[in-house]
């Protein structure tokens, strides 16, 4: 009994005391050869994942949180800003240098409408110089050669024009002085529609207005005088005067009457509504023809209702 003990605890000596390489020797070449796919549970460790057990199909695995959609990602393509900047910059530059260029520098201007003023005297009153350039004058400061034209209170409306490649036109509306008051030492000039046109020291040819009551006349505002039924009764006759082609050389606006003279010692005498009817249906036209035809430059017209006329070689 106690040698079979020995010998065994001399074998488990014998074999802790072999070295790790020893071992190494006893197994070499055992599992050469060894498919290990074919090994129990290999395909459970190792198999494919999405592959389930026979008999069941793959479940799919529902988030455990709504997830928003995702988005495509666009491609952007690399833009050259940079680039773009310098080729428009280069073509403003181009187009500026060909309108700034001498091709486009004024030579001529006209004027059209003038009658009180020259052509000379329009244009300097626009401060348009040759050699300018048309747009800088014709675009850019079109509005303040019209505002030095209209400075004139002989000028209505203006318009400014090109005419490409190097003219201006400039268009005037003038007002027609038709009429003075004196007021003082000087004549108020006004046109048909009483605007104060100037204060001159001689009438010129314009009719002479009497019997008006001015209380204002400053030149580029309406007239204003006491009695605006009286100065409305006056400027249509103006009106009618200038529009029938007919001269009266004098107009006196009494309360109640009016005496327009056609000469000196001819006179025309009737109520201000008599007149200007009569004036419009073309009756007053006839009655100063046939008298012109007969030279009679003297005498009273006496003007009344429905077509009445009489002659007196009185003056009144």
């Amino acid at each position: 009994m106690g040698n079979r003990e020995d010998e065994e605890k001399s074998r488990e000596e014998s074999y802790y005391n072999v070295s790790a390489e020893d071992h190494l020797e006893d197994y070499s070449g055992y599992m050469d050869g060894y498919d290990y796919t074919k090994s129990p549970g290999y395909d459970d460790y190792f198999g494919d994942e999405d592959k389930e057990p026979d008999g069941q199909e793959a479940v799919e695995e529902e988030p455990l949180h709504d997830e928003a959609p995702q988005r495509p990602r666009k491609k952007h393509r690399k833009k050259h800003y940079f680039l773009r900047f310098c080729i428009a910059a280069a073509l403003i530059a181009g187009v500026s240098a060909f309108l700034l260029s001498s091709y486009f520098s004024i030579d001529s201007v006209k004027v059209t409408g003038a009658e009180h003023f020259s052509s000379s005297r329009i244009v300097k009153m626009s401060g348009v110089k040759q050699g300018e350039n048309i747009f800088v004058r014709g675009l850019i400061h079109r509005s303040g050669i019209k505002s030095s034209i209209k400075k004139s209170t002989y000028i209505k409306t203006v318009d400014v024009s090109m005419k490409l490649p190097n003219k201006i036109v400039i268009s005037v509306t003038e007002r027609k002085p038709i009429a003075a008051i004196l007021i003082g030492k000087r004549y108020t000039i006004i046109d048909k529609t009483g605007f104060v046109i100037d204060k001159l020291k001689k009438p010129h040819k314009y009719t002479m207005l009497q019997g008006l009551k001015v209380k204002n006349a400053q030149p580029g505002e309406i007239i204003s005088v006491q009695h605006e039924s009286v100065l409305d009764d006056t400027l249509t006759l103006l009106e009618l005067m200038d529009k029938r082609d007919l001269y009266f050389k004098k107009i006196v606006m009494g309360d109640r009457t009016v005496k327009a003279y056609i000469y000196d010692k001819l006179e025309l005498c009737g109520t201000p509504d008599n007149i200007i009817k009569h004036i419009k249906n073309g009756d007053i036209e006839k009655v100063l023809y046939d008298l012109y035809k007969k030279k009679v430059k003297k005498g009273t017209i006496s003007v009344g209702a429905d077509k009445y006329f009489s002659y007196s070689p009185k003056i009144k």
